[in-house]
């Protein structure tokens, strides 16, 4: 599953802009992150959502 992660409270984290997480489950009830897409250009930075996903 792909699902968008709003940007950091934090504004000395590296990481600026939304991201995009994946998760994998093999019963569709418990999910585990296995990757995220961090905004890399300009553009990704001020907005980068996966449609149709849930913000965490």
């Amino acid at each position: 599953m792909y699902y968008s992660i709003p940007p950091y409270a934090d504004t000395t984290h590296p990481v600026k802009g939304w991201g995009i997480g994946v998760a994998e489950s093999r019963d569709l009830t418990r999910w585990k992150k296995v990757a995220e897409v961090t905004p890399e250009a300009a553009y990704e930075k001020k907005r980068s959502l996966c449609t149709g996903s849930h913000s965490n």
